[in-house]
This record gives structure tokens, sequence and C-alpha cells, in this order.
């Protein structure tokens, strides 16, 4: 028990050193392309087509979530660096408290710190804080291999292709090595009712306004920056 305690203290104590350094900083620095990539957001509740009127840099829910935010908050962007500090510090806490849990050994008390000085506050309201998130997250389902579980962890993954959709095909790896490690067929099925129902719901929205096309734009901007300074890969 008192392990355990000890490490709880060491592990809250950097969630909130981190939690809130990163709001104490956010007030005195500003990055006009990461903070000004919250415009969608704001373009995503005044009427105007995702993909097709504003522009989506990163992933569907990464935006979404930004707009509730500032939607709640009468377009004020520092609540969205709020949020991405909130998603960084909960992602910390979670992956420590789970190595404490699952590994067993001593070094599991030095995580907190590690982590804090590896990169010890959120620097822009950027996608990677939510996504990092999420990950972290899906692994406490993922160990557990109840059906509920699985479900919830396919679910997770599905919504981290979301927030960051470079990310699906790596995902699509996690879950075909998933189904050749676990070899079971209910489990697999599981695995991928949780990880299409998000995405089968996101491409029905594309469809219904039809959006696919501009949808599919967005992944050839890599190509268009090269076109622009006319090089190769």
């Amino acid at each position: 028990m008192g392990s355990k305690r000890s490490f709880f203290l060491i592990n809250i104590i950097f969630f909130f050193i981190s939690f809130f350094g990163s709001i104490f900083q956010s007030y005195f620095i500003y990055d006009p392309f990461h903070w000004g990539l919250a415009q969608s957001s704001i373009d995503l509740f005044s009427g105007l087509d995702p993909y097709k009127d504003t522009f989506i840099h990163y992933g569907f829910l990464y935006t979404l979530t930004n707009s509730i935010i500032l939607e709640l908050t009468k377009n004020n962007l520092i609540y969205i660096f709020f949020l991405s500090s909130l998603f960084y510090s909960l992602g910390n806490y979670l992956l420590c408290n789970f190595a404490f849990k699952k590994l067993k050994i001593q070094l599991a008390y030095f995580l907190p710190v590690i982590l804090f000085l590896t990169h010890p506050f959120t620097n822009h309201p950027w996608y990677n804080y939510q996504f990092y998130f999420l990950i972290v997250l899906s692994l406490f389902f993922l160990i557990k291999s109840s059906k509920e579980s699985l479900i919830i962890f396919g679910i997770i993954l599905s919504l981290s292709c979301l927030v960051y959709e470079n990310f699906t095909i790596p995902a699509f790896v996690i879950l075909i090595i998933q189904f050749f490690i676990r070899k079971n067929f209910k489990q697999n099925i599981y695995l991928i009712i949780g990880f299409f129902t998000p995405q089968i719901l996101f491409h029905f929205y594309l469809f219904v306004f039809e959006l696919h096309k501009y949808w599919l734009k967005t992944f050839w901007l890599n190509e268009i920056f090269l076109n622009i300074y006319n090089i190769s890969f």
C-alpha cells in the first residue's frame, strides 16, 4: 500500500506541474501556423462544409473537439491550448500508472520524471497530444481481452485515426498483428466491430454531404508542396 501511495503522489504531482505549467506558458507563446489552424475549428460551426469550404489539416475529430471548445468559450483560442495540455498530462499520467501496475519494477517510479524532463510542457495546441492520450488509453482496454474491452479498444484506435488520419495505415497493421497474436475468431470480430463503427459513421457523413472528393484531396498535400518547390521525393 505504501509503494502505491508513494507512486500515486509522484505521478499526480508531475501531472499538475505539467498541466498548470503548460497553461502558464500558453499566455506567453504564439505560433501563427499551429494556432492559426484553429480557424478550421471555428469554421466547422459556422455553416461551412469541412474539407470543401474549410481546410482540415490533421483529422476531423481533432477539429470537431476544438470546435466544441470554441463554441462553449465564444471562440477563445486559449482554451484549445488548455485542452491540449489536459490531454498531454492525462496521457502521461495514464502511461505511468499503466507501467507501474503492469511492469511491477522499481524503475517505474522514475518514469514520471523521465517523461517530464523529456517533454515537460505542451508547446502548441497540436493534434498529437489528443492522439497520444487516445493511444495510451487504448492500452488499458487491449490487455483485458474481454468482449467489451476489445470493442472499446477498436473504437479508441479508430478515433485515433480520426484525430490524425495518417495513422490509419499503421492502425490497420496493429489490427492485423492482433489477429495473428490472438487467433481467436470472436475476439477478432469484436476488434473489427469496434474499429469500423466510427469509420463507417464518419464516411457515411462524408457520403451524405458529398465530401469524399474533398477529403481525398487532403492526402495530396505533400505532393503539392513538392510541386511548389519543384523537387521530387
